[in-house]
């Protein structure tokens, strides 16, 4: 893993949103309240100034309602207030280090229950939903096309734990050979997330 500088909350966030917004499983948690708010996708998401405080704000407010964050609740139960982040390259050397969280019964079942993403990796095609997402992401990949920044934590043992992407992290370690970008944060207190 190779450090490429401090990343801020309002980063991770942001990545958090453009890499939910269009999933076809998370869209309908953003896209209502979006609306309900009055807020420009375009602008709050797709073009974001991250200089610009009630927009932060109004992201993480959105993240919030969404997935639990900044309230402790649901994803982010037990998620420490005082991560750090840092924005990193993985490295294919680093991909045994990868884990899936520890309470999405289809992640755990895809990797025997070990939550190690190479073993999700190895048995793919386990789970065709899982399979087919995996795939396209894959191409994404080999076509060199952009991808939003993978969200993970890193937890006492040294495990990375994926908090946001792991369809793509599947992917990268089909394919085995190519690192990729990613927010870490760390916490002294990470052990009380409740997915860790």
């Amino acid at each position: 893993m190779m450090g490429l500088g401090v990343a801020s909350e309002d980063e991770v966030v942001l990545a958090f949103l453009r890499a939910e917004i269009d999933s076809p499983k998370r869209r309908v948690d953003y896209l209502p309240r979006l609306q309900a708010l009055r807020l420009n996708r375009t602008s709050l998401i797709d073009l974001a100034d991250l200089s610009d405080a009630s927009a932060n704000h109004a992201r993480r407010l959105i993240l919030g309602a969404a997935r639990g964050y900044g309230r402790g609740e649901w994803l982010f139960k037990g998620f420490p207030a005082d991560t750090k982040w840092e924005r990193v390259l993985i490295e294919p050397a680093d991909f045994g280090r990868l884990k899936y969280i520890s309470r999405d019964a289809d992640w755990l079942s895809l990797s025997g229950r070990t939550r190690l993403i190479q073993d999700g990796a190895r048995n793919l095609d386990a789970n065709r939903r899982i399979a087919a997402g995996v795939r396209e992401a894959q191409q994404i990949i080999e076509q060199g096309r952009a991808m939003v920044e993978l969200i993970l934590v890193e937890a006492g043992d040294g495990a990375l734990v994926v908090v946001e992407g792991h369809t793509r992290a599947t992917a990268f370690a089909v394919l085995a050979d190519r690192p990729f970008r990613s927010f870490v944060g760390r916490s002294p207190s990470m052990s009380q997330w409740s997915f860790i």
